[in-house]
């Protein structure tokens, strides 16, 4: 497990860090284009380019293979953006729900869901009534976080609940958190895997709480940790978020630094320092290819 940090306000912006702080030059120049890392899942990377309209790649660093995705009629802002990549059948498939009008609000009434299938090589643009769901689909827009678990897509709501898009039934429903987390209004939530399941983190002053979803079908939650950021300073929680996590090992960001927290031990780390303008995704290394 490791993290791929991407500094935008540095000459070599992509660097791997791992849980030691160890790091390497991490380019993505294969690519022959300026791209932004929009999204990562076992070891697979989906950027956008920043030079060619509505230009989109899959790719794998570790092999330098990439595909250049078929390009799609859609100039709107992008409010989501997933991947999920099958590791067994090497099948993935990348999620861009956008707007469909010219609302420009976090709270969209419709959208557009674009849906694309490597076995197919083709984009499918689906339409939703964000009422739908139930509370409808209000996202956060600061971390645009998408969390990827078997073949399910899961992305938060500013109304406490769980958006989930069911892959095999292209559809999409509502989950709720725990009820700690629903209740709380002042506390920070993200979506995270952990070792094949989802998990919800809530931070709430010097505190990090852990669950781990046991049963989706019934939404039945269990707290798998409870975490103290005392070692972080009160200036830094602030601005802290977990990006990914094992059973061993907790990786947290803040608007500058990189902490690794070992749940054996309880200690914390920081491992790596940026600029305060970087981005931060989860990265294990495969060979998995993009030419599924």
């Amino acid at each position: 497990m490791a993290l791929l940090v991407e500094d935008n306000s540095s000459r070599n912006p992509m660097r791997c860090v791992d849980k030691s702080g160890l790091s390497f030059e991490f380019s993505l120049g294969f690519l022959n284009d300026h791209v932004r890392v929009r999204a990562s899942c076992n070891g697979l990377l989906f950027c956008s380019s920043m030079k060619i309209d509505r230009a989109y790649y899959v790719c794998n660093p570790m092999t330098r293979e990439f595909k250049l995705l078929p390009v799609i009629e859609e100039r709107r802002l992008t409010k989501i953006v997933g991947l999920a990549v099958d590791p067994y059948t090497q099948r993935y498939n990348v999620v861009l729900a956008v707007l469909a009008d010219s609302d420009s609000s976090y709270v969209l009434r419709l959208f557009n869901c674009l849906l694309f299938d490597s076995e197919t090589n083709v984009w499918k643009k689906l339409v939703f009534d964000s009422f739908g769901t139930g509370g409808g689909l209000v996202y956060t827009a600061d971390q645009n976080q998408v969390v990827s678990v078997g073949r399910s897509l899961y992305c938060l709501s500013v109304s406490s609940k769980i958006l989930v898009f069911d892959l095999f039934n292209e559809a999409w429903k509502e989950i709720t958190p725990p009820a700690e987390i629903a209740k709380s209004c002042t506390s920070r939530v993200l979506l995270l895997e952990l070792e094949g399941s989802l998990s919800v983190t809530n931070i709430l002053g010097e505190w990090m709480n852990i669950w781990v979803l046991k049963d989706c079908l019934r939404e039945e939650w269990e707290l798998a940790d409870r975490v103290n950021l005392g070692s972080i300073s009160e200036f830094l929680r602030e601005t802290a978020f977990p990006v990914t996590l094992n059973r061993d090992f907790i990786f947290l960001r803040t608007f500058r630094d990189v902490w690794v927290f070992r749940r054996k031990s309880r200690k914390w780390n920081k491992v790596h320092k940026a600029s305060w303008r970087f981005h931060a995704f989860p990265f294990r290394s495969t060979l998995c290819s993009c030419y599924y």
